[in-house]
């Protein structure tokens, strides 16, 4: 069996290395960031590996990989060392999909997804790949999440709805059936979506839209309690 190795040093790495190590067979042999990011040897008891020396390594092919890396800047940061592991350096990347979800036999997941306790994906349900889906999460049928999208706590995602790539949707937020959420879209908490949102939108906690955001300057922090 091949041994994993998480991709990141910060908390959605310690929620992966969790889940895995209490959830899984498969055996975690160490972390790994690129180069620039080295500042440690070890962590949580394990070697930290240096991504880059993958690229020309013989020894690759012995391992799997998971980018675990938290929904910032709009899962921009999560997508681009994705997308570095999987496409550039051609690593193997793995899924994590707990055993106390419910998945649907008809359902497509991509790769590189964390799918958390409690979940439901129903009949017919579209995942792409690098997303993270916590806790709780109602994915309703024939519904389409694409890639690099946040769904917090408790959202609910109603029958043939869309949410882009790169969006994040707030705890507890509620799409309503035949919903189209763009790519690039931040959704605060708590929120009842029953329009389609535009592409590079934010809808903040009040309501209000603001168009046109640019995703590669957007702090979450900024907006919430607004």
């Amino acid at each position: 069996m091949k041994k994993l190795i998480i991709v990141g040093l910060g908390e959605t790495a310690c929620i992966a290395y969790e889940y895995f190590k209490q959830l899984s067979d498969i055996q975690i042999v160490g972390f790994a960031v690129n180069k620039v990011y080295l500042s440690v040897d070890i962590f949580l008891q394990l070697p930290v590996f240096v991504l880059e020396d993958f690229l020309f390594s013989k020894d690759s092919s012995d391992y799997i990989f998971f980018v675990a890396m938290s929904g910032g800047r709009c899962n921009q940061d999560r997508a681009k060392v994705f997308n570095f592991v999987y496409n550039n350096l051609k690593l193997e990347c793995i899924n994590f999909i707990s055993k106390f979800s419910h998945v649907a036999k008809s359902c497509k997941i991509g790769i590189n997804n964390l799918i958390m306790e409690m979940s439901s994906l129903q009949y017919n349900v579209t995942i792409g790949s690098n997303c993270i889906i916590w806790n709780g999460v109602q994915i309703c049928h024939s519904s389409l999440i694409g890639n690099n999208v946040y769904l917090a706590p408790g959202s609910v995602v109603c029958g043939f709805s869309k949410v882009g790539d790169n969006s994040y949707i707030g705890a507890g937020v509620t799409v309503i059936e035949n919903i189209t959420i763009g790519s690039n879209c931040f959704i605060s908490a708590g929120l009842l979506v029953k329009k389609n949102i535009p592409d590079n939108t934010l809808v903040k906690s009040n309501g209000e839209f603001v168009s046109n955001i640019d995703i590669t300057k957007f702090n979450s922090k900024n907006f919430y309690n607004e």
